[in-house]
């Protein structure tokens, strides 16, 4: 195939030009991009305190705000142990309750600037059977596209009681 150079500098102009705007487009011209609000989660942390093997399931709230200019996108919910599952509450819908193992390919939700949901924690005191009494320290973290925070740690903790 004999191509002319001036065929083979078109085409090298054209392909280092999409690059480029590949490159921009990705990586969204120095900004935070189309999702890049600021996570705020209050409380980050709950004292369960003493709780009842046999009471039930615990469940606490915590306020969720995006105080950024932008969208924030909260891409996964994941806890720390099979006993505390989580989930996000905005408006009138409920994500699953998520668990150890957080199904990132069909679950999100976009919160706008100034929004608000709130992070529901649930913990099951018999989860682990009777030799799970005693202290615990659970985990639930939270992934946003806040670049400053992508990731957020509320925390439970308590003493499981018989």
């Amino acid at each position: 195939m004999n191509l002319s150079k001036r065929t083979i500098y078109i085409v090298s102009g054209v392909t280092i030009a999409g690059l480029i705007l590949a490159y921009f487009l990705i990586f969204g011209f120095g900004n935070k991009g189309t999702f890049a609000g600021e996570i705020v989660v209050r409380p980050m942390e709950y004292d369960l305190g003493n709780v009842q093997y046999s009471g039930g399931i615990v469940q606490r709230e915590a306020n969720l705000e995006n105080r950024g200019e932008e969208n924030l996108k909260i891409s996964s919910i994941k806890t720390s142990c099979g006993c505390t599952k989580a989930q996000i509450i905005r408006g009138g819908n409920k994500s699953k309750k998520f668990g150890m193992h957080p199904n990132t390919l069909t679950w999100s939700e976009t919160i706008p600037p100034g929004g608000k949901a709130t992070l529901r924690i649930f913990y099951d005191p018999a989860a682990h059977g009777p030799e799970g009494t005693g202290p615990f320290r659970r985990a639930v973290w939270i992934k946003s596209s806040d670049s400053d925070r992508e990731k957020v740690e509320v925390r439970i903790q308590g003493n499981v009681t018989r």
